[in-house]
């Protein structure tokens, strides 16, 4: 492979991201230029001379394209310069973490309102490691940065993993290069790492596990490693216990040793048991509030999963064409490797239609297996192909399609725009109402940049009455579905209501939307208790959205 040709390229990729952060253009034209750099890419690898899979694959190069890749991502779209200061911030959901993390620190426990006791996060150990974050002598505004930093460096990691991953499947070299090339551009991979999802760490974990417990299978070994990882998933989302239990499967099946292997599973279930017992001790709960909130009370949760796993297959789908085809025209190509990419991904493509999906649409629920999926799916196109320039072709097309340039740079120019929007709003009551108790819709930046504030979350993440209650209104998107404003206004009493809309008012649409999804500013708004204590007393704050003060010694009609 050429050199200069190489790093021309990777020069151009970060050059075209940075041009369309600064936005000289319309959205458009800038997903346009960034596909026309990822295009450029992909063929200067795809048509170098190389194609056995002993020829050595340099990782360093791919790794230093993607610190400055996504390095530029996380300057212009997860930091923004506010009151004068550079502040840096995750995806909403995540800052809910993060207000536990520091709470838990600061001596207050593992809460989000001190004094009470509710999980309302589903990741014990990545807000662990939040926590730790909060032990350096950062202020607010930084915190998020060194989380960020982490998650990077965890798919920095996961890159080699990856690449072996193809080559264990049979990826010649130029398939591991394009590998290494779609982790770098890939929307599901790069979200889960510049807003710190913990998916991307368990991405990480899981592949370090297969590929551990790979090498047991063709020695007859019984090692601790793939196992403790197994462990460990758990631990850093609950639900990923999905993905070790399709590991486990995966392994009896296929060590010739089983019995060690099904002790050796026991044994990984132990920290998955103790962490049970410990949330019972502390929250009450055998389960985190998520949970009920997410999969209980709606009839229509396995509807909407199912659409949800459609459209992951109208992205990843034809992999698993492939790899039939692939198997069909040569039996042993189904390899331990290939089995388990299969099992697993199956597996988690199961569950995400089991649960209901989920309300973004990066695939959140499927990043865990996407790089599993993105070896398979280029190395199947390598192996049924053959012809150099078709497999090119085609294996281009297909890490733009994944890339999703339009989808990734909107989303982030939009997700930016909202998160400074509620920092803005946090810093506004931390400044004039700093112990108030504030009704909310988002209840992750605004509530962490007003760290005394005494948040109420009317979408019910952090309220275990709203997240036990039936769907209303036949809300379709999981955690956007349940809310009760006659409990969370009328009952709870907030001394502040931050408007779920934009503006003076809901739109006319928004105000005619009483059924379905994204009804809440209507009923917001048309909430006696509301209309009649807080909505006549706007605060004349600059926020993106009103914040009304509520005026509990009144009972005034409604205006």
């Amino acid at each position: 492979m050429s050199r200069p040709l190489w790093w021309a390229a990777a020069v151009l990729l970060c050059l075209a991201m940075e041009v369309s952060a600064l936005g000289y253009v319309d959205v458009f034209a800038n997903a346009k230029l960034l596909t026309g750099a990822i295009v450029l890419f992909g063929f200067v690898i795809a048509l170098a001379p190389q194609a056995s899979a002993d020829d050595r694959v340099k990782l360093w190069p791919y790794a230093l394209t993607l610190i400055v890749f996504w390095g530029l991502m996380i300057w212009e779209f997860r930091s923004a310069i506010i009151n004068g200061e550079r502040y840096f911030f995750l995806q909403d959901d995540m800052m809910i973490s993060m207000r536990y993390a520091r709470n838990l620190v600061d001596g207050l426990g593992w809460v989000w309102n001190p004094g009470e006791r509710l999980e309302g996060f589903t990741n014990p150990l990545w807000t662990l490691i939040m926590s730790a974050v909060h032990w350096l002598p950062l202020p607010d505004r930084l915190t998020s940065l060194p989380v960020m930093i982490f998650s990077t460096a965890a798919v920095l990691i996961s890159m080699p993993l990856s690449q072996r991953w193809a080559r264990e499947l049979g990826a010649n070299a130029s398939t591991q290069h394009l590998v290494l090339l779609a982790m770098i551009v890939n929307a599901g991979v790069i979200a889960c790492g510049i807003l710190a999802f913990e998916q991307g760490i368990i991405a990480t974990v899981l592949l370090f596990a297969v590929l551990a417990l790979l090498d047991d299978i063709k020695t007859g070994a019984v090692r601790p490693w793939g196992y403790l990882c197994l462990g460990i998933i758990p631990l850093i989302r609950m639900d990923a216990a999905v993905l070790s239990a399709a590991t486990g499967l995966w392994v009896i099946y296929e060590h010739p040793k089983r019995f060690k292997v099904i002790a050796a599973l026991a044994l990984a279930v132990i920290p998955s048991i103790a962490a049970m017992l410990a949330r019972h001790a502390y929250y009450g709960d055998w389960l985190p509030n998520t949970y009920y909130l997410k999969t209980t009370g709606w009839s229509g949760r396995w509807k909407t999963g199912v659409r949800y796993a459609i459209d992951f297959l109208r992205d990843y789908g034809w992999v698993y064409l492939l790899i039939v085809v692939t198997v069909l025209r040569d039996r042993s190509l189904l390899t331990p490797a290939l089995r388990a990419t299969v099992l697993i991904s199956g597996a988690q493509l199961a569950y995400g239609a089991y649960v209901g999906g989920d309300i973004l649409g990066i695939f959140r629920i499927y990043a865990t297996v996407i790089p599993l999926l993105i070896a398979a799916g280029l190395t199947s196109v390598q192996i049924l192909f053959k012809q150099k320039y078709l497999v090119a072709v085609i294996s281009v097309v297909v890490i733009v399609l994944w890339a999703r340039p339009l989808g990734v740079l909107g989303g982030l120019m939009d997700g930016q725009r909202r998160d400074i929007g509620n920092i803005g709003l946090g810093l506004a009551l931390n400044q004039h109402a700093p112990q108030a108790s504030v009704a909310d819709g988002y209840a992750g930046s605004a509530f962490y940049f007003a760290p005394q504030t005494r948040g109420i979350d009317v979408l019910g993440k952090m309220d275990a009455h709203i997240a036990r209650m039936p769907a209303a209104h036949g809300g379709t998107v999981p955690g956007h579905n349940k809310f009760d404003y006659d409990y969370s206004i009328g009952q709870l009493h907030p001394e502040y209501v931050i408007a779920v809309f934009e503006g003076a008012a809901p739109t006319e649409d928004q105000l005619k939307h009483t059924q379905g999804n994204w009804v809440y500013p209507y009923y917001l708004w048309n909430n006696v208790a509301f209309r009649q204590h807080c909505l006549p007393n706007p605060m004349p704050w600059k926020t993106w959205r009103l914040v009304y003060r509520c005026d509990w010694s009144t009972s005034a009609n409604p205006t």
